[in-house]
């Protein structure tokens, strides 16, 4: 991927993003400010699940800055590894929805996971063209950089309704601190909301209704000697 996307949509949409980290448990992209994007609605098969972030006003766009992650052999099975794994952890009793865009369910999908770069927020029609061009002379003389996903952590909205499944950023935080702070200075100026103070780069790739994942935090270690089994567990 080559740009940052600017997505804008007509109607109020969920909180796609995820924020505070519940626990800790290889992709590539590059970026430019000289291709800002202006992206269409994503749409999921859980799509009546989803809550909307914002009420309805009519003249807002709910808006989200992005870095487009494409969906790549390698990345897929990473996530289908993960998701797999947290699934045995959490069990059967909590349903945990894979992003349609990995195409688990079907061959040779060539759909895009994303990069936050800001929480959702709202623009005014007449303040998306300046924004945009403010995004663009920030991230003007930003370098490409590659981003390597690893290790699986679990995040929740703000709202606590909803938890993410998702791959940490490795190779390529400090690039995106320095993306993050150019989008940061755009925000501010429209008196929008930056993003999280201590971020965490990651890249969802499942999700579920309200905090049942958080049960992925270790809370006790199990020791297995012979056929004896041992649960210590953790302060």
């Amino acid at each position: 991927m080559e740009s940052i996307v600017a997505a804008y949509g007509s109607s109020s949409e969920s909180s796609h993003d995820a924020a505070s980290s519940s626990s800790d448990s290889e992709a590539g992209c590059a970026a430019t400010g000289d291709d800002t994007q202006v992206g269409t609605k994503r749409k999921r098969s859980d799509e009546q699940q989803w809550k909307r972030a914002f009420p309805h006003v009519d003249g807002n766009w709910p808006s989200h800055v992005r870095i487009d992650i494409p969906v790549t052999h390698e990345l897929r099975e990473l996530a289908r590894h993960a998701i797999e794994r947290a699934q045995e952890i959490v069990g059967d009793a909590v349903a945990m929805l894979a992003f349609e865009e990995l195409g688990l369910t079907s061959t040779g999908a060539t759909d895009y996971l994303h990069l936050s770069l800001s929480r959702p927020f709202v623009l005014t029609y007449d303040q998306i063209n300046g924004f945009v061009d403010s995004l663009r002379a920030a991230l003007k003389w930003q370098q490409r950089f590659s981003v390597t996903l690893r290790r699986a952590l679990v995040l929740a909205n703000d709202e606590k309704t909803r938890s993410f499944l998702a791959l940490r950023v490795g190779e390529g935080e400090q690039q995106f601190t320095q993306v993050l702070r150019c989008v940061d200075q755009c925000l501010s100026r429209v008196e929008q909301p930056t993003y999280y103070k201590d971020p965490i780069p990651h890249v969802s790739i499942a999700s579920s209704l309200g905090e049942e994942l958080a049960q992925l935090t270790s809370d006790q270690f199990h020791v297995a000697i012979g056929n004896k089994h041992y649960d210590i567990p953790l302060r």
